[in-house]
């Protein structure tokens, strides 16, 4: 989609532009909500390991090299922003799996690793464009994640579909990590 305008006035031609822009940047935010639908198989596995979950077994006995579960940090905010703390896992998360030779990976949150069975299943109440837009503008080239919401013993999760990367990503300033075995090396 081109943007072209003819005006004779400067301040019109300045006002025709920034509409022009906001008007990319709305198209390319819907972009980004709508990157691409889980596969069944996708779905499947996060399903399994829930249902895992949800029969006793805790979350961080089922992460893997392409596989991580977070509690949402303003469920109980224990420091004074946890939206920070919350974007700053996701990122190095992101980082992380896309880099990795691994495929495809998967952060659900809104549950929490240490615990099991239903009471495991904390959610969450973040908005989908807000986490996508946040690790995009977080990573170095830019990484599109995909959002899914899904609903288990009653609590709203957000699965985030993290594609492998097929060049070395990176936070802003420059730092890189790659997921081996289950731990982030830098």
């Amino acid at each position: 989609m081109a943007c072209m305008f003819r005006s004779d006035s400067v301040s019109e031609a300045a006002i025709l532009a920034n509409s022009c822009l906001l008007v990319v940047a709305e198209l390319f935010e819907t972009t980004l909500l709508h990157y691409g639908a889980m596969r069944e198989d996708e779905l499947d596995f996060i399903i399994q390991a829930l249902r895992s979950i949800e029969a006793g077994a805790t979350a961080d006995s089922l992460e893997s090299e392409i596989l991580d579960f977070k509690e949402d940090p303003a469920v109980h905010p224990r420091n004074r922003n946890p939206d920070a703390s919350l974007i700053e896992f996701l990122i190095d998360e992101a980082v992380c799996f896309s880099n990795a030779d691994n495929g495809n990976a998967f952060i659900v949150l809104g549950v929490a690793d240490k615990k099991s069975g239903p009471e495991a299943f904390t959610g969450t109440q973040r908005e989908l464009d807000w986490l996508i837009r946040k690790i995009f503008e977080g990573t170095q080239p830019n990484i599109h994640v995909e959002a899914d919401e899904l609903e288990w013993c009653g609590a709203r999760l957000i699965v985030l579909r993290v594609p492998r990367g097929i060049t070395l990503y990176q936070r802003p300033k420059g730092q890189a990590s790659k997921r081996v075995d289950l731990t982030p090396v830098r």
